[in-house]
């Protein structure tokens, strides 16, 4: 929140992050109301603004703001919402949590590491010898004493103005512990949460936006580096900062609109819906953001028939195009979906599910056109 950056911190308390119908940040806007309702990790509702933040200091900006239910709540339930991004490891939310609103989380998300069949999404390795999944957090109190070793750290440096580059630095000193597997006991010392801390610090300045070659390069340098810090365990869609890097990734990929890029993008669209549901949920606003990100990506992998001066004749051709075009509108109505849930179905998904609405309906134009010079070609 922009606030913090110039010491207004009494603008935290009770206030909510004002946001574009992308959930890109504009400022901060004060909702009595909706400050009144309680945090949870796992929210059964979301405060938005289904028509974008932009007009919330107009007179009718109160109207814009609005609390939305993402999942069935029973009558006596309470509604909850989350203050932060809930994409963070347990620890990293509740150490925001004590310090912006200065109490400890305990909900169903923050407890599940006592729960050993639970694995939480943000945390979740598979084990490479009994191949169970399983979560990492804080040390077990039978677990063995940190070792501190040295240890190279993800950095990421652009020497002389050239091309980025992401690698090593053995000056830095990490604090390796034992990951362990409970179901089979397989461990290693790993310094998980060091690289976690230098890949989010060496990014941070990363905007896809300006800078697309760049971000999609150091997302990419740091995934491998990451891994390759875990091995041989294995991280999941939802595993913090994967899921992060994979958007930032496909972000960047679609800002430069090659095709070449855009077919790398939809090699992570499965990696990243899995990981965005395990932590967010179906329907939450995040969620809903990165599905119209994928159906952009689909999007620009397809060439509009309806205003070509010249049709394809070879079916086989015809017969991709339409592939295409029905894949994307299959994301495009997944979407639409997810933006009824997130920004409320009486609003229509809100300015960005209408979008989408419209979205397809081009779509579908272009499906009739090529199901048309198909049944031509035939002929």
């Amino acid at each position: 929140m922009f606030t913090a950056d110039f010491g207004c911190l009494q603008f935290i308390d009770n206030s909510f992050t004002l946001t574009s119908i992308i959930l890109d940040q504009i400022g901060v806007v004060f909702v009595p109301s909706a400050a009144f309702i309680n945090h949870s990790c796992t929210p059964n509702a979301v405060v938005v603004f289904p028509e974008g933040g932009e007009g919330a200091g107009s007179t009718a900006g109160k109207e814009w703001v609005k609390v939305i239910a993402i999942k069935p709540i029973e009558p006596g339930e309470e509604i909850l919402t989350s203050y932060i991004d809930s994409a963070g490891t347990r620890q990293e939310r509740r150490n925001e949590l004590v310090k912006r609103y200065k109490f400890v989380c305990d909900c169903q998300a923050c407890q599940s590491e006592s729960n050993d069949q639970q694995v939480d999404p943000r945390e979740a390795l598979k084990c490479p010898k009994c191949t169970n999944w399983f979560s990492i957090g804080p040390k077990r109190p039978n677990a063995p004493d940190s070792c501190n070793i040295s240890s190279p750290a993800f950095e990421m440096s652009s020497p002389g103005g050239s091309r980025p580059d992401a690698g090593p630095s053995s000056s830095k000193r990490a604090v390796r512990k034992e990951i362990a597997c409970p179901h089979c006991g397989f461990s290693r010392l790993i310094d998980v949460e060091g690289q976690r801390s230098a890949i989010k610090k060496s990014g941070k300045a990363l905007d896809p936006a300006k800078e697309p070659a760049k971000a999609a390069y150091y997302a990419e340098k740091a995934m491998e580096w990451f891994q390759s810090k875990l091995s041989p365990f294995t991280f999941g869609p939802g595993f913090y900062p994967i899921l992060d890097l994979r958007r930032m990734r496909m972000a960047s990929y679609l800002m430069r609109s090659q095709k070449s890029n855009l077919s790398q993008a939809t090699s992570d669209v499965q990696q990243i819906l899995t990981g965005v549901h395990e932590v967010y949920g179906v329907g939450h606003p995040s969620s809903v953001v990165t599905r119209s990100v994928i159906a952009q990506v689909y999007g620009y992998m397809c060439a509009s028939t309806v205003d070509a001066e010249t049709k394809p004749t070879n079916a086989r051709q015809i017969k991709l195009e339409l592939q295409l075009f029905e894949n994307l509108r299959a994301n495009q109505a997944a979407a639409l979906d997810e933006a009824r849930i997130g920004f409320g179905a009486v609003h229509g998904g809100g300015r960005l599910g209408r979008s989408i609405a419209r979205s397809i309906e081009l779509t579908e134009r272009e499906i009739i056109a090529l199901r048309s010079l198909l049944q031509s070609s035939a002929t």
